[in-house]
């Protein structure tokens, strides 16, 4: 798997929510850069369940999984900024992710600049948004006390 011989870097892992939206938008170019595929820059993220057991990556640039390439074309060779925009959607067994950004095994200079991670919530029913006030009731401070000291006067 050329995944495991990529180079580059990865953001802190991040938590999030089934369902959410990840919002990506970021540039990349390359000069000299040579590499064995079409693919040479990749970006990618990783999701992970809270006990890192279930693990799925959606890429937003290069050849993901399946063999279909993303992004605007061979990403290698020599050229100017190109802008990347996408949105993913957070899995169901998620509960953290991470981004990566860096190349395949190759020769040349890939850059990425004005990265851009923006993330909305989504819609799902097994998460339901927590009650107000944590479910509690509101707790009148004053009257508490002025009831508290009451029953120790009349005591």
């Amino acid at each position: 798997d050329q995944l495991e011989q990529t180079a580059g870097w990865w953001s802190p892992s991040l938590p999030t929510v089934p369902g959410a939206k990840i919002r990506f938008s970021f540039l990349y170019d390359a000069r000299d850069l040579e590499a064995p595929t079409d693919d040479g820059i990749v970006a990618w993220v990783r999701f992970a369940s809270a006990t890192n057991q279930q693990v799925t990556r959606q890429f937003v640039l290069g050849q993901n999984d399946a063999g279909q390439m993303l992004g605007q074309g061979s990403t290698k060779g020599t050229f100017s900024w190109r802008r990347i925009e996408a949105t993913l959607t957070v899995p169901e067994t998620a509960e953290r992710f991470a981004v990566f950004f860096g190349i395949r095994p190759a020769k040349g200079t890939a850059r990425f600049a004005d990265i851009d991670i923006q993330t909305e919530p989504g819609e799902n029913p097994d998460h339901a948004e927590p009650e107000p006030e944590g479910g509690f009731e509101p707790l009148d401070l004053e009257a508490e006390v002025r009831k508290f000291i009451r029953e120790q006067t009349d005591k």
